[in-house]
């Protein structure tokens, strides 16, 4: 259920449509970022007005797309990353039955192309199966960015549990899901904002 953002602005509505009434209730797709430097780094081979052009497209269907977006990136700003927070929010406001993943954070492999340049950055790969087996977006400290930006990046991957709008598949606990709506709020204004200040809810959450 996961298709490229070019393939859907290629696609006629046509093919949409029987995509839809094949029982295609959701469609996930990667973006990964809202800033086009980014997406150049990374050599997506995708442009933002694509991205665009194909949720607008998907607007007029019946299914739900899922786009999911990553943060950390090396040579990232403050400024790409607001970019790619307009672009989560924009998204929404375009296809009400758009949804976006939490913001991951990006995390470096061997083989990759900016493994080498992260590993200069001062990125200490793990020495053992282990530590590789326990690499992975969640645990991974993007020491290779300024430390102000790191605090960016971890309050946008926080906050955007709270937004992603699919918790009731993964948490049933009323209590969770209670608390979820009343900070969702709050979670919205702070990421939309880009206000990190005093932010005390992550050590508060654990």
């Amino acid at each position: 259920n996961g298709i490229r953002i070019d393939t859907i602005d290629l696609v006629n509505d046509d093919y949409l449509k029987l995509l839809v009434e094949s029982n295609c209730l959701q469609i996930k797709i990667g973006v990964e970022s809202g800033s086009q430097k980014i997406l150049d780094l990374i050599k997506k081979d995708i442009n933002i007005d694509q991205v665009y052009r194909a949720n607008r497209k998907l607007a007029k269907f019946d299914t739900s797309p899922l786009y999911n977006f990553m943060c950390g990136f090396p040579y990232e700003t403050k400024e790409d990353l607001q970019a790619t927070i307009n672009m989560m929010f924009k998204l929404k406001k375009d296809n009400p039955k758009a949804q976006t993943s939490a913001v991951n954070m990006y995390t470096p492999y061997p083989g990759t192309e900016l493994y080498e340049d992260v590993l200069k950055m001062g990125f200490k790969e793990p020495i053992t199966l282990e530590g590789w087996g326990n690499h992975s977006f969640e645990s991974v400290e993007p020491i290779w960015l300024p430390k102000e930006h790191q605090k960016l990046v971890k309050s946008t991957f926080f906050l955007s549990l709270f937004l992603t709008g699919y918790e009731s598949s993964y948490a049933s606990s009323p209590i969770f899901l209670a608390a979820k709506k009343m900070y969702e709020p709050i979670a919205k204004f702070r990421m939309k904002n880009m206000f990190f200040k005093a932010m005390i809810e992550p050590k508060l959450s654990e």
